[in-house]
């Protein structure tokens, strides 16, 4: 038990850490494997939370797709650019052709 409350409280003071840091979108937190778990973790869990909210809500309206991406695009402006690499891969999870795919042009002979 007390392993698990020492991981616990290390995330924790992870969180803290990151989420204290001074952010804008001049200065924002970028993707990468550095970034502490649970912050990584926090914006997966946002990102399909996200994405199951707009399942649910613009199946039956489309203009709820909106306040959804307003929210997404405050996030991201406050600093947290990362949000959207983590959105876009759980989007490619669920529909890989949410990728633009450009085929090779070839010359007519």
């Amino acid at each position: 038990m007390g392993l698990y409350l020492l991981q616990t409280q290390a995330i924790h003071e992870d969180l803290c850490i990151v989420l204290s840091r001074q952010t804008s979108a001049a200065e924002p937190i970028s993707f990468s494997r550095e970034l502490p778990i649970g912050y990584l973790y926090l914006l997966s869990h946002i990102s399909k939370s996200l994405l199951h909210q707009a399942q649910n809500e613009v199946l039956a309206k489309a203009e709820a797709a909106f306040p959804l991406a307003k929210l997404v695009v405050g996030l991201m402006l406050r600093g947290h650019a990362a949000l959207g690499e983590v959105l876009i891969s759980r989007f490619v999870k669920k529909c890989p052709w949410v990728l633009p795919f450009y085929p090779a042009k070839r010359e007519v002979s």
